[in-house]
């Protein structure tokens, strides 16, 4: 559902889809679980390596699904502590993915 909400996001630019009824819950479950293993990860809970060999791809389309929905979320808020580990771990996803795939191109979303 996440990533039927970045296509109608891509379609009207319009922000507020990701918090339409058919799609918010997904959208606040996918980023709520991408921000826990963030936070599990820099504390040395999981393995940031193992998660990245099995899901650096997965962690990376979610991040590009919800980057503008978050970083909207983030304005609004005034703080950048909402989701903050998700920011975090997608960004790290993409490191190790040029790191350890450097002729594969980022995955991509459509």
């Amino acid at each position: 559902m996440s990533y039927k909400a970045k296509r109608e996001y891509e379609k009207t630019k319009d922000i507020t889809v990701f918090g339409l009824i058919t799609y918010y819950k997904e959208v606040g479950i996918t980023a709520s679980h991408f921000n826990q293993i963030g936070m599990l990860i820099k504390k040395d809970i999981i393995p940031k390596e193992e998660f990245f060999d099995l899901y650096a791809d997965t962690t990376i389309l979610c991040w590009k699904t919800l980057k503008e929905y978050i970083e909207n979320q983030q304005r609004k808020r005034q703080s950048t502590f909402y989701m903050n580990q998700f920011v975090w771990l997608g960004e790290q996803a993409e490191i190790y993915w040029k790191k350890n795939r450097p002729d594969d191109p980022l995955p991509e979303l459509f």
